[in-house]
């Protein structure tokens, strides 16, 4: 299904941060994840469909991967972010598509702190720059109290087939 877009659009989605969900019990947590400073670069593919009245619809994804770091302690997966040399390699239409596959899965999860917010980010209609709103402590790489913790550490995972 993404099979060409892979190969063909590919592109970076910047964002200030993004949000995981921790399963406590019966219900679950957003978690804002983030840099200290300055924003991310996920990587994406992106499509356009022509709709039946003859109008084009852009849309795109961002790639995840196996999570690492703060986000391993959140899920399973996380956005695939890139530096800027990852950038180039990833957007460079001469890049293999066998390439691709490494190049996301060694790519640094790049997340410096992340804490909870309001259960209200899980309602699609809540919108605006309170969603990223800290409702608990932040914590770091470097203080991270044991809990949530979601499973083992590190985790383990399967290599997943781009191609």
């Amino acid at each position: 299904m993404f099979r060409q877009a892979f190969a063909q659009r590919r592109c970076i989605l910047p964002v200030d941060g993004y949000f995981l969900w921790l399963q406590q019990g019966q219900r679950k947590q957003p978690w804002y994840l983030r840099r200290k400073e300055g924003g991310l670069a996920l990587a994406g593919i992106w499509e356009r469909y022509q709709l039946d009245d003859g109008q084009y619809w852009d849309s795109c994804a961002l790639i995840t991967v196996p999570a690492k770091g703060l986000a391993n302690r959140l899920g399973d997966r996380m956005p695939a972010a890139l530096n800027s040399a990852e950038q180039a390699i990833w957007l460079a239409e001469s890049t293999a598509v066998t390439a691709l596959q490494p190049l996301l899965l060694n790519a640094d999860s790049r997340i410096e702190m992340a804490y909870p917010v309001s259960t209200a980010v899980s309602n699609p209609a809540t919108q605006g720059p309170h969603c990223c709103s800290p409702a608990g402590p932040a914590w770091s790489v470097t203080h991270w109290p044991g809990r949530p913790h979601r499973h083992p550490w590190p985790h383990p995972w399967r290599p997943c087939r781009w191609s």
